[in-house]
């Protein structure tokens, strides 16, 4: 009879296993360039904010001294390119030095809202990549948790699993722990 015959090469059906994490493409790769460069513009105007700072501060410094005669005169001021004269109008040098001081703090004001506008940027850019990598990667845990390259033997794994059992027991390093911790978190704020 025909179809009655088991035939031996029938196909089995069944799921294929997808790999479904696929590498990071050139629009994805485009979000982190954008975070990268954002974050070094928002880098510059820190540092610029800081710098104008340190400098105003040094001119109301400077102003406070020549008012109390902590400076004496005369003072060198500029003419022109490499050129010099002596003032000692004390008047006038206090007033040159208040034009300067209105003129830094002016831009000072300028840098600071600049540098407001990038923060807020730098920080949706942050939350977008986040929000990127926790879609992409939700479905993943890592298998081990020690960087690439190095694969400690299981002995490693046990000693190293000990140390920590150790100085989680041990007061003293919680103590030490606690404060560099504290320390950490201060340092944070005042950088943020």
């Amino acid at each position: 009879m025909k179809g009655d015959r088991k035939r031996s090469n029938k196909g089995k059906v069944g799921k294929v296993k997808k790999q479904t994490l696929r590498p990071i493409n050139q629009n994805e790769a485009g979000l982190f360039q954008q975070f990268i460069n954002i974050s070094n513009q928002y880098g510059k105007l820190r540092g610029q904010y800081e710098e104008y700072s340190t400098i105003l501060k040094s001119m109301k410094e400077r102003r406070k001294q020549v008012a109390s005669g902590e400076i004496k005169l005369p003072i060198m001021f500029p003419l022109g390119k490499n050129k010099y004269y002596n003032c000692n109008d004390k008047k006038y040098i206090l007033k040159e030095l208040d034009d300067e001081i209105g003129i830094l703090s002016n831009a000072l004001k300028g840098v600071e809202g600049q540098m407001q506008n990038h923060k807020d940027v730098f920080v949706e850019t942050a939350f977008s990549v986040r929000d990127f990598l926790n879609d992409r990667f939700k479905h993943y845990t890592p298998k081990n948790v020690y960087s690439n390259g190095c694969s400690p033997k299981k002995e490693e794994q046990i000693l190293f699993e000990a140390e920590l059992d150790e100085l989680a027991k041990d007061v003293e390093k919680q103590k030490e722990f606690k404060k560099a911790k504290k320390k950490a978190v201060e340092h944070n704020k005042k950088m943020g």
